[in-house]
């Protein structure tokens, strides 16, 4: 019979070669309408033995069928039938359905047989592609095997599980991996069997192994699992081991159980308590999340160092998710620094546990404000500096007094207070309660740098701040890093809308954050005029959005982090009393200022 679809074939080319627009449309509409004739692989069904013998008498014996679906799992039913001789019913199997992997007892009874050999079969049906099958079964009575016991395969154990947990090691319970076989009998048995192995699995993974595959009897095999890539869950597979000796292939069944710990998250990762001396700060929360498998159950510990009962958290146990409430009793505590920890662990297992949430607690010390540190001249919320450069830093409790440098080299101490950058004094321009203008000091390194301010003894909570290799600020008039620029013009006076600059001029800028300069300054010391600390990059200078010419950028001779940049005012930029400017250094813009040209 043709398919609807080979008819739809022949039908458009018998239209195509006759020129018929209406008899093609028909007969592309039969292709479209072709039924998918391609289906899913069903399993199949694996057994073993693939013959049953049964040397019986008048007590009933009984020999094991395993039933294993490869490629899935296969319902199915076993029925038992005899064929000599016929209408007996010496021949039963239990249970008569299931699921597989399976083993099915099937059980002989000779009672009231004469002496012989009698013939029946086990049919196993079940959505498998290759349903139904028959397992021969030979029974005899008296002599029909004779003389010594026959050689039988012996195979220990037939089960074997595994579990895994993930993460976590592959563990053999209860049975060991690994499988005797050897070859029994009576006589002159030859022990020496040539045998091979397989391996299916339901899941038609690759997760099951076992070695050796081939060789001779008497044999230990060891069995392996590997459950890489394999979700939370059960699954089945077998070893069948199949030589030339009764029963064969025997299968041994294995199980392997991969078990998703739970895994421990907590939001956020860390808490810190500020507060003034005397007082109590507000409580905070915090998560406890399972982000893997199963319940998590947890407990939690605090511990506080110095030692004290400062730190509290509420509730002490419970499962995930859960809010926690962490609060603090610091009215007694001196002005310092105290840190403790909250460690949450699972109750039963996870795979993450215990996972310890820090805790900061500042009592009356000096504070930086988050991204509190920034260029010193542009102010920029970018909070980025660069090494050598002239930096600032807010927050509170930073200094008892405001006070100023007054001398060069500047000093690293300036009323009882310090900045600690990477733990190593920071030269000082000015310090206040709320302020403090420091010099980045020229050989700090890498992309970020901790911050610590110690003022009257009492040392301050870390602070982290970005560092760039140049960070260009331009200071103002009016400091905050905007409006009319800290500017010379060329005669040495102050560049104001009062006193503009003509066009053609050459003009002396003031910045910070230019990067190195070659030679380069110690920390806190005055920059040389003999010989000039040139910036290794010379920056880019836009006057009113047109480049102009630069003829000078090193460190301003005297100062200690100031930059100059001289340069032209172009012929071409338009008057007025806010022009802009702007420096670019390696591809960083400054904040943008103003200056006035006539």
């Amino acid at each position: 019979m043709r398919s609807f679809f080979s008819v739809g074939v022949r039908y458009s080319l018998r239209c195509f070669l006759g020129r018929s627009l209406r008899c093609l449309l028909l007969g592309l509409l039969m292709l479209v309408l072709a039924p998918d004739t391609a289906q899913a692989q069903a399993p199949s069904l694996v057994f073993g033995p693939n013959a049953i013998l049964i040397d019986g008498g008048n007590l009933p014996v009984s020999e094991v069928l395993t039933v294993v679906g490869d490629g899935g799992a296969v319902t199915f039913s076993a029925t038992a039938s005899v064929t000599t001789p016929a209408g007996s019913n010496w021949l039963s199997v239990s249970p008569t359905s299931g699921v597989t992997p399976l083993k099915l007892f099937v059980t002989a009874n000779g009672t009231g047989l004469a002496i012989g050999t009698y013939f029946g079969s086990i049919t196993i049906v079940g959505d498998a592609s290759n349903s139904p099958l028959t397992v021969p079964v030979t029974l005899g009575i008296g002599s029909f095997m004779g003389g010594d016991p026959p050689a039988r395969l012996v195979v220990s154990p037939v089960i074997l599980s595994f579990s895994q947990q993930i993460p976590g090691e592959t563990i053999a319970d209860p049975q060991p991996p690994e499988i005797t076989a050897i070859v029994i009998g009576g006589g002159g048995i030859d022990p020496f069997h040539a045998f091979t192995t397989s391996i299916t699995t339901q899941d038609s993974g690759s997760w099951l192994s076992v070695s050796p595959a081939t060789g001779n009897t008497p044999v230990t095999l060891t069995a392996s699992v590997d459950p890489a890539g394999l979700v939370s869950g059960t699954y089945f597979g077998a070893i069948a081991i199949d030589t030339d000796v009764y029963p064969t292939p025997q299968l041994v069944i294995a199980q392997l159980i991969v078990q998703e710990l739970p895994e421990i998250a907590l939001t956020p990762t860390s808490l810190r308590f500020l507060t003034p001396a005397g007082s109590n700060p507000e409580p905070q929360t915090f998560q406890v999340e399972n982000v893997g498998g199963e319940t998590l159950g947890w407990t939690s510990v605090v511990a506080t160092e110095p030692q004290g009962n400062w730190l509290a958290v509420s509730p002490a146990t419970g499962v995930a998710p859960s809010t926690l409430t962490v609060s603090v009793n610091s009215a007694g505590l001196n002005a310092g620094t105290y840190t403790g920890s909250i460690t949450i662990a699972a109750v039963d297992n996870a795979s993450n546990s215990p996972q310890v949430l820090p805790v900061e607690l500042a009592v009356g010390v000096p504070l930086i404000g988050r991204n509190g540190v920034v260029n010193g001249a542009s102010f920029s919320t970018e909070a980025v500096v660069s090494p050598g450069s002239i930096s600032s830093l807010f927050g509170t409790n930073l200094a008892t007094e405001t006070v100023a440098a007054v001398a060069l080299p500047l000093p690293r101490t300036l009323a009882g207070t310090q900045v600690l950058v990477n733990e190593v004094p920071a030269p000082l321009f000015f310090v206040s309660p709320f302020q403090i203008n420091f010099q980045m000091p020229p050989d700090v390194s890498g992309t970020t740098a901790e911050l610590v301010v110690v003022s009257a003894g009492v040392r301050g909570l870390p602070e982290p701040v970005s560092v760039s290799p140049e960070r260009p600020g331009i200071f103002t008039a009016v400091s905050g890093g905007t409006g009319q620029g800290a500017v010379l013009n060329q005669d040495f006076t102050f560049n104001s809308s009062q006193n503009p600059a003509a066009a053609g001029s050459v003009i002396q800028v003031f910045a910070t954050g230019l990067g190195a300069t070659d030679p380069q300054s110690e920390p806190g010391e005055p920059a040389g005029a003999s010989p000039l600390s040139n910036t290794i990059t010379m920056p880019d200078v836009f006057i009113g959005g047109i480049p102009a010419d630069v003829f000078f950028s090193g460190l301003a001779p005297g100062f200690v982090g100031l930059y100059q940049v001289n340069a032209a005012i172009p012929a071409g930029t338009a008057p007025g009393a806010e022009v802009p400017l702007v420096l670019i250094q390696n591809g960083i813009s400054s904040n943008t200022v103003s200056i006035a040209v006539q």
